[in-house]
């Protein structure tokens, strides 16, 4: 995910690094300038690509302002997809938008010439792998939870839940929701069952806590040693 004013060198330079170093074997990339199909529907494509895969996000000085780049990170969120956040901002970010929080994050050091002048090769080694190891954490804990609560009506969220989180998806049998780490988005309200809402430990600050229940007071946010308590 990038913003093509600052952002599409960069993005290409990760795609071709990646497959020259994978050689066709590792993981693949969906890149926009490769990937989609003319003719068919450009959002289909995208969030069939985020719904089966991980993103990662070039966040550069213009990132926060596309609609698209919003689009695709709030889809992933909404699909509990794992996201890696490589940071190359250099400049007077007016609004940063809020749903770039709650994971990873990678301070990249850009060319002294700006942000599309190229990453090395050890710079882009280094956000490979961090995407690679955030999917592999967010499959085993999605396992690990699912076994620990088997039988429990839950929805287990792969990193601290936010406010996307609370108003999409109902909940599901902890079995199912490894599976399915979020349920149909589009489900009516009246449709959504008092549920526990679990995320990986450390449990949230109180504050935090308290501040999302109001949102929704029917949804119990518990990490998952609470869970398990």
């Amino acid at each position: 995910s990038h913003a093509k004013r600052d952002g599409a060198e960069t993005a290409q330079r990760i795609v071709e690094t990646i497959g020259r170093v994978n050689e066709g074997l590792g993981p693949r990339c969906f890149f926009d300038a490769n990937s989609l199909v003319p003719g068919e529907d450009y959002p289909a494509q995208f969030e069939a690509a985020i719904g089966s895969g991980s993103l990662l996000a070039v966040v550069t000085d213009a990132y926060h302002a596309r609609p698209w780049c919003r689009w695709e990170l709030l889809t992933a969120k909404r699909l509990g997809r794992p996201i890696v956040i490589a940071d190359l901002t250099a400049g007077r970010i007016e609004r940063t938008y809020p749903y770039a929080g709650n994971v990873p994050t990678l301070c990249v050091a850009g060319d002294e010439n700006g942000p599309d002048a190229g990453l090395s090769d050890a710079e882009v080694e280094r956000l490979t792998l961090a995407l690679l190891t955030e999917a592999l954490r967010v499959e085993l804990w999605q396992a690990q939870a699912a076994e620990q609560l088997a039988g429990r009506t839950v929805r287990l969220l792969p990193r601290p839940p936010e406010l996307v989180d609370l108003v999409a998806g109902r909940a599901q049998p902890a079995a199912d929701a490894a599976a399915h780490a979020d349920a149909d988005a589009n489900a009516p309200a009246d449709a959504v069952a008092p549920a526990w809402i679990v995320y990986p430990d450390p449990p949230l600050s109180t504050e935090e806590t308290e501040l999302l229940q109001r949102a929704t007071p029917h949804q119990l946010l518990l990490s998952l040693s609470q869970a398990r308590a």
